[in-house]
């Protein structure tokens, strides 16, 4: 499996991602506080050859990671 890395997202707004390479928008809701961001609302965007060169739950920890950030800087 290929490795997840951050540069492979797009920050769509401040509770949505893309992974770019497997075309997966990720969302959340928006929360007052970062430790509660945890509900994730995945979908892919379109059918896309690179898909499942990505381990899910990786695109998904990662996104996490990533979702929690943009809830620590809207809150500041």
């Amino acid at each position: 499996m290929a490795k997840v890395i951050r540069d492979h997202f797009k920050v769509e707004s401040s509770v949505c991602v893309i992974h770019l390479p497997s075309g997966t928008k990720i969302s959340t809701y928006p929360y007052k506080d970062k430790k509660d961001v945890g509900d994730l609302k995945i979908r892919n965007l379109h059918d896309n050859d690179h898909a499942d060169e990505y381990d899910p739950d990786e695109v998904r920890a990662m996104a996490l990671e990533l979702l929690k950030e943009l809830a620590e800087d809207n809150n500041d």
